[in-house]
């Protein structure tokens, strides 16, 4: 939903005519012409207006990034698919609507667009100063979001492991109802399962451990194989991390990637021979 028809519901929902929110401020016209986004508002005049709602800037920012949360990663996806440059149009076009708007829900959205080039093979074009921004802003968040568990997903490798723990543990403390639908509950445990994977592979056992146990027995969200599997596979990674067979379990969670597909789509045949040597149990790869 574009800010201009967001902007135009919450009025109406309030009760408010064209007339009451432009009085003393910017002409009717203006605010027409904002609601049919056929012009944009710069910060100063849109934080006045919204004192006509009765609300200040953050707590109509949070309402406003709910509703695009979900329009934003389908948007990211279908970029994706065309390719990295297609990645980066989205990516300026996020950052040039901050620019003219102010609306710090563009920039995170910006920043985190370009956090998910390497994914697609791509350099890290992300600079410490926005990584920066990103970590304010991660610390400020009280009530997790499908959007800040979407951006969290593809800046956690730019994260410091303390930090991605401590968000871990008030993530993985939350229990989603469900009303906040599958897509919610989804990148939630893959955003803890990402932060567990990361400490795996440095072998920090204990912390990630301490991380897994709090979601280890919530229902599986995708495919049922691919998650009880890969539930499985840290499991082995804890019980065997004092063992001689330490380094093939840090092998098994390194190669372990997040996935919601079962069998051999999901582990490959590098992971299915590891599971095979831990366990001594045989996989058709179906």
């Amino acid at each position: 939903m574009a800010l201009g028809d967001f902007f135009k519901q919450q009025r109406l929902a309030n009760g408010l005519t064209i007339s009451d929110i432009s009085h003393g401020i910017i002409s009717e016209s203006q605010i027409s012409r904002f609601e049919r986004n056929e012009t944009d508002l710069n910060v100063a005049t849109f934080f006045e207006l919204l004192q006509k709602f009765g609300s200040d800037m953050e707590t109509w920012q949070m309402t406003y990034m709910a509703t695009q949360s979900q329009s934003f990663i389908q948007g990211l996806d279908i970029a994706a698919s065309k390719g990295p440059d297609a990645v980066m149009v989205l990516a300026n076009s996020l950052h040039e609507k901050w620019v003219k708007t102010g609306n710090p829900f563009n920039r995170y959205a910006s920043i985190a667009t370009r956090a998910a080039l390497p994914l697609l093979g791509q350099p890290n074009v992300v600079t410490s100063e926005e990584v920066s921004v990103m970590k304010k802003y991660f610390e400020t968040v009280n009530t997790w979001g499908m959007f800040d568990l979407a951006v969290l997903n593809m800046m956690t490798p730019l994260f410091d492991l303390d930090l991605l723990l401590n968000f871990g543990k008030v993530i993985a403390m939350d229990k989603p109802s469900d009303l906040q639908g599958l897509l919610y509950r989804g990148y939630r445990i893959l955003a803890v399962y990402k932060i567990i994977d990361m400490l795996v592979r440095t072998q920090r056992f204990e912390d990630a451990e301490s991380l897994w146990t709090r979601v280890k027995n919530e229902p599986p969200l995708a495919d049922e194989i691919g998650i009880n599997l890969r539930h499985q596979i840290y499991a082995l990674s804890f019980r065997y991390r004092h063992s001689p067979q330490k380094d093939l379990a840090t092998k098994a969670a390194q190669v372990a990637r997040v996935g919601g597909v079962s069998g051999k789509a999901l582990l490959g045949n590098q992971m299915i021979s590891i599971w095979q040597a831990i366990t001594g149990v045989k996989l058709n790869g179906q």
